[in-house]
């Protein structure tokens, strides 16, 4: 504000300066430097982290957010803070109001539109007095210890358009009033402890574009009303085992064929997936996939080969896990290779491969890869060559060269195969790696001079072989 604009309220004044006071001793806070009685720090709306209203000096906005650089305010929430009548905005988010909880009264600040309190130390249940919020378009109360359920008058906030109560301790039944929210882009509760079935009544969300709730105890079919969210952009249901796919309505895919508009795709740990090839099939054709998890879901090669001819539709995939699963045989190469060319980043990290070669031309082919983990697979030199295992020479040569055309490479984890020999030189060629790691092999001899060329090496494990002679020293070791 200038000086020829109105200035704040007094009683709002007053109220911030009680709400300073009920913090403790937080006088190191460069904000509160600002605040004070004093002539020249009377009007609050110059005040750091508040802003008013040029027409009519009332606080419009509190900014009082923590974060890594700048201490945190402590202490307690205190109620004068009802006064502020026409606050809009209020961010607190990154503080320290441990052994609180969020007070009763926020209930009664109707105009806010903006509620952050991110990782603040809160506890208890989230008052049912936030249901009175009509005009409240974004709450945020994540990484709190908030308890009991999600209150159901969350449902009466129908201009809401961001909901993160994810890392809570909830532990109840999603309400499905939250299917009134049809403003509603963003819902994350994902490790909040919810549990029970998914609510069918989530597909009339028809503008939610970001759904994640991954990593709880949910149970129970996958209902295929989801299918209607043809804005959603990212679902994230990882980590909930008891999830399955409605077999007995024939439905195990259905509610995947609508998500037309859908980049990031998680579906890890949920073990059900493997009794079919709908949901599969139906992941194929959807346009504009990005990412794909499917970590820890008991796939098998066999499940591959028994499937239909497969491919993805989308030509922008350049995500892909599989880990953890159960392939056995690079073999599963032949299938990436024939379903995408385009991947940047794959991970078969644990699938525990047995002899069965990985394609001669992997490397050539997939040379766009930047993060590739194919860390405990048992992979030996020549599981690398389409080679005769008798044929050592040949097998070694292949794996020298492929893993020289991975020239995007910025991430390599070969970590606890049986691979041995040299170190191949030729992985001084991937001079975009920052992390490289080698551990729990059967290398020997001594590391390669070549990776000292490699300048934006930040990470490099080599321990657990059997290597010998000095370390050379590069530039960026």
């Amino acid at each position: 504000m200038t000086g020829a604009e109105v200035e704040c309220i007094d009683k709002e004044r007053k109220a911030l300066l009680l709400f300073k006071a009920a913090l403790g001793d937080n006088d190191g806070l460069y904000t509160w430097s600002s605040w004070g009685h004093k002539l020249n720090k009377k009007d609050c709306c110059e005040w750091e982290g508040v802003r008013c209203s040029n027409r009519t000096g009332r606080v419009l906005k509190l900014d009082l957010h923590g974060d890594s650089i700048q201490p945190f305010l402590r202490g307690k929430i205190s109620a004068s803070l009802v006064e502020l009548q026409y606050l809009m905005h209020f961010n607190l988010s990154f503080n320290q109001f441990y052994d609180s909880h969020i007070p009763k009264y926020f209930g009664l600040l109707t105009n806010l539109k903006y509620l952050d309190l991110r990782d603040c130390g809160l506890s208890n249940r989230i008052p049912s007095q936030l249901g009175h919020l009509s005009h409240l378009q974004y709450l945020d109360l994540s990484f709190n210890y908030m308890k009991g359920p999600i209150i159901y008058q969350l449902g009466n906030l129908s201009q809401l358009k961001y909901l993160d109560l994810s890392m809570s301790d909830l532990q109840e039944a999603i309400p499905y009033q939250l299917a009134n929210l049809l403003q509603l882009k963003y819902l994350d509760l994902s490790m909040s402890g919810v549990e029970g079935a998914i609510p069918y009544q989530l597909g009339d969300l028809s503008q939610l574009q970001h759904l994640d709730l991954s990593e709880n105890n949910l149970k129970g079919a996958i209902p295929y009303q989801l299918r209607n969210l043809s804005n959603l952009q990212r679902i994230f249901l990882d980590g909930n085992e008891a999830l399955k796919i409605d077999q007995e309505n024939g439905s195990e895919g259905e509610w995947l064929s609508g998500l037309t508009s859908l980049t990031h795709l998680k579906l890890g740990f949920i073990t059900d997936l493997k009794y079919s090839h709908k949901w599969l099939q139906m992941i194929g054709i959807l346009p504009n996939l990005k990412e794909v998890s499917l970590s820890n879901i008991g796939l098998s090669y066999q499940y591959i080969l028994s499937l239909p001819s497969f491919k993805f539709n989308s030509s922008s995939l350049s995500k892909f896990d599989l880990s953890g699963n159960s392939f056995m045989s690079p073999a599963i190469f032949h299938w990436i290779l024939n379903v995408s060319h385009n991947l940047v980043e794959l991970d078969l990290y644990g699938n525990n491969f047995l002899e069965d070669p990985i394609p001669y031309n992997f490397g050539s082919i997939m040379s766009s890869l930047e993060n590739l983990d194919l860390g405990s697979n048992n992979l030996t030199i020549t599981s690398w060559s389409m080679m005769d295992v008798s044929e050592e020479p040949n097998a070694l040569l292949m794996w020298k060269e492929e893993l020289g055309m991975l020239v995007e490479m910025v991430s390599l984890n070969l970590s606890r195969n049986q691979l041995d020999g040299e170190i191949p030189s030729e992985i001084g060629r991937l001079k975009s790696l920052d992390s490289l790691d080698l551990s729990r092999n059967h290398f020997s001899r001594q590391i390669p001079f070549n990776l000292t060329q490699i300048d934006y090496l930040v990470v490099l494990d080599l321990s657990h072989n059997i290597l010998s002679g000095k370390i050379p020293i590069g530039t960026q070791l």
